[in-house]
C-alpha cells in the first residue's frame, strides 16, 4: 500500500532496496508462488528498451517429468510490445516493435512521421527449452492484428522470411516489403538481412501502388500474397535462391482475401469477401472460399470457388487464424468449420454459427458446402460495431470424427450427426 500511495520520486527511492524478484515473472505450481526465471534469462532487444514495455515469457514444460522436479518447467523473457509471434518445427520467433501503445496510441499513430519498425526476436527450441538465438530488424508493420501476424512470418533452412507493410501514421500505405534475414556469422546474436524485394537489381514495386498485403503465406520456397484491392491478383515470390528473390507470377484471384491457409496434398485455401471492406471497414461483400491447386507452385490455378452471403458477412477467421478448425477424414478430404455471421439477401437465411465444408483434394477437387450449425441466437443488423462483438470475433469449434463442439460468447454448443445441442 505505501508503493500504490507513494509519489514517483518516493518510488524511485524505493527501488535500489527492493528485492529483483520482485520485478521478476512469478509462477504458481500446487499453490505455491516461485520465480519463473533469474535475470539472467531475460533478454532486452540490442537496440534499448523503449517505455511501457513488458515481459514476454516463453516457459516449456516437460509433461512426463514431475511438476516439482528441477529442469522440467523451463522459462526465458524477452522485454517489448508483443506484436506477434510464429512457430515452425525447430525455431520461435517473436515480433516485437518500439512504439508504446498507450492511452492516446490511436492519436500518436496519425502524428507519427517514421514508419513503424519491426524487431524480430528468434528462439531454437530445444528440449531444455527455448534458447535465444539472435534479433534483427525490418521497416514496417506485419499487421496490425497480432492474431494475424504469424501469416506473414516463415522460416526456411536457417534463414527467417517476413513481409511488412509500411505505414504513414495509423494507416498502411500499401508499400510493402519481402525481407530474408540469417544469423550473423560475425556478430553474435544478430539476425542480419541477406535479401530485400523490391531492390536495386528488381526495383519493381512488391503489389500495385498503394496495395498493402492482407493474406500471405509462405509455403516451401514460395510466398504467396495477396492485396488489398478491388482487382484482386496473387502474387507469387519464388525464394529457392534466398539472395535474389523473384515474383515469378501474378495471376487473378477471385476476391479481397485476409486468409490464406495449406490443405496439403498442393491445395490452398483462400477466404476473403468477394469485394473489399468500404473506407468506413464495413464488409462489402459476401464471404467467399476458394481452393487452388499449387501443383505448379508458379502457377497455381483455382479449382472450386463458392460465396456465402452479401455484405456484412464476417467470420472470426479475419481476426485470428485459431478461428478456423480442420480434421482430415481421408488422405484426400478435409472437413473444415469457420465461425460466421451470414447475412442473406432473404433475411430467412440469416445465422449465426459454424460453415461447414467438406474439401476434396483429389483427382477433382470441390468444395461442397454442408448444411450450417446453427446457433439458437438472434442475428444482428450488420454494421461496424457488431463486426467487432465478440460474439462470433472469439468464437472457436472443435472438429472431432463424430461431433462438432462450438463456443461463441461463453456458450457452448454440440452437434452430433444433424442434431444440435445447446446452448450449455
Amino acid at each position: 500500500a505505501s508503493v500504490v500511495n507513494a509519489s514517483d520520486a518516493q518510488r524511485t527511492a524505493m527501488l535500489p532496496l527492493m528485492p529483483l524478484e520482485n520485478f521478476l515473472p512469478s509462477i504458481w505450481i500446487n499453490g505455491e508462488k516461485r520465480s519463473a526465471l533469474s535475470a539472467p534469462s531475460v533478454y532486452s532487444p540490442p537496440v534499448g528498451v523503449p517505455t511501457g514495455n513488458q515481459y514476454i515469457v516463453l516457459t516449456q514444460i516437460n509433461l512426463d517429468r514431475p511438476l516439482e522436479d528441477s529442469g522440467t518447467i523451463n522459462s526465458v523473457a524477452m522485454i517489448g510490445q508483443l506484436s506477434g509471434f510464429y512457430f515452425s518445427e525447430q525455431n520461435l520467433t517473436i515480433a516485437t516493435n518500439r512504439f508504446f501503445l498507450g492511452a492516446n496510441a490511436f492519436q500518436d499513430m496519425q502524428n507519427l512521421q517514421r514508419p513503424f519498425s519491426t524487431e524480430l526476436h528468434r528462439f531454437k527450441l530445444e528440449l531444455s527449452g527455448a534458447a535465444y538465438v539472435g534479433t534483427g530488424a525490418v521497416d514496417g508493420i506485419l499487421d496490425f492484428k497480432s492474431e494475424l501476424a504469424g501469416q506473414r512470418l516463415g522460416d526456411r533452412q536457417n534463414e527467417l522470411n517476413v513481409v511488412t507493410t509500411f505505414n504513414r501514421g495509423a494507416h498502411l500505405t500499401g508499400q510493402n516489403r519481402l525481407s530474408i534475414l540469417a544469423p550473423s556469422a560475425i556478430a553474435a546474436n544478430l539476425l542480419k538481412t541477406i535479401a530485400t524485394l523490391p531492390n536495386a537489381r528488381r526495383p519493381t514495386a512488391f503489389g500495385k501502388p498503394g496495395e498493402a498485403f492482407f493474406g500471405t503465406r509462405f509455403i516451401g520456397d514460395k510466398l504467396y500474397a495477396v492485396p488489398y484491392s478491388q482487382n484482386d491478383s496473387m502474387f507469387i515470390v519464388d525464394l529457392q535462391d534466398s539472395s535474389n528473390p523473384v515474383i515469378s507470377a501474378e495471376i487473378p484471384a477471385p476476391s479481397f482475401s485476409s486468409i490464406l491457409y495449406p490443405l496439403g496434398n498442393n491445395f490452398l485455401l483462400s477466404v476473403g469477401n468477394n469485394a473489399p471492406p468500404s473506407e468506413s471497414g464495413s464488409l462489402n461483400g459476401g464471404l467467399m472460399l476458394s481452393v487452388f491447386d499449387t501443383t505448379n507452385a508458379a502457377r497455381p490455378v483455382g479449382v472450386s470457388t463458392i460465396t456465402l452471403g452479401t455484405a456484412g458477412s464476417n467470420t472470426a477467421l479475419f481476426n485470428s487464424h485459431l478461428a478456423l478448425a480442420t480434421s482430415s477424414a481421408s488422405n484426400t478430404q478435409t472437413q473444415l468449420t469457420i465461425p460466421a455471421v451470414i447475412y442473406s439477401s432473404d433475411s430467412e437465411g440469416d445465422f449465426s454459427g459454424l460453415i461447414q465444408l467438406d474439401i476434396n483434394r483429389g483427382a477433382r477437387p470441390s468444395v461442397i458446402l454442408k448444411a450450417p450449425f446453427k446457433a439458437s441466437i438472434p442475428v444482428p443488423a450488420p454494421s461496424l460495431t457488431v463486426a467487432l462483438k465478440a460474439s462470433y470475433n472469439s468464437a472457436r469449434s472443435i472438429n472431432l470424427r463424430d461431433l462438432r463442439i462450438y463456443q461463441e460468447n461463453g456458450r457452448i454448443w454440440y452437434q452430433r450427426g444433424d442434431q444440435v445441442f445447446g446452448p450449455l
